[in-house]
């Protein structure tokens, strides 16, 4: 388990390693500056799209950012930092396809309450011109 002190110090040092802006290691991770704010105060955690980037992009070793094992930076030799980014790359396939399937049923699910907002207005139609026609 990781704190936000732990996530903060450590991306501070990558920044600090690298001589690069918050805005930068952001970019780097094809996310945005908010959620890295976020990240480093512990409101959330990198998920697995920006570990991977991190790591494809910077060669960041992901098992040190989550741990603190082993070196910040991924070397040839480092058969568990190899591991850990195995792992992010599945479970980023894994977050991708979660995340086309939850917005699929977020579409749905507006879907079926337009149709039936659109079939209530049809039945109030329909009942003024019943009145209408009876009165």
């Amino acid at each position: 388990m990781f704190s936000g002190d732990d996530i903060k110090n450590r991306i501070e040092a990558v920044k600090e390693e690298l001589n690069i802006t918050s805005k930068s290691l952001a970019e780097k991770g094809k996310t945005t500056d908010r959620t890295l704010v976020n990240i480093k105060s512990g409101k959330s955690t990198p998920n697995a799209k920006i570990l991977y980037y991190w790591n494809e992009s910077l060669g960041l070793n992901i098992n040190w950012l989550l741990t603190g094992k082993g070196n910040m930076f991924q070397s040839e030799g480092d058969v568990a930092s190899q591991e850990a980014s195995f792992i992010v790359k599945r479970l980023m396939v894994i977050e991708i396809s979660m995340d086309r399937a939850a917005n699929l049923s977020r579409l749905e699910a507006m879907k079926a309450v337009i149709e039936g907002e659109i079939a209530l207005e049809e039945d109030k139609k329909g009942a003024v011109g019943e009145l209408k026609a009876n009165g």
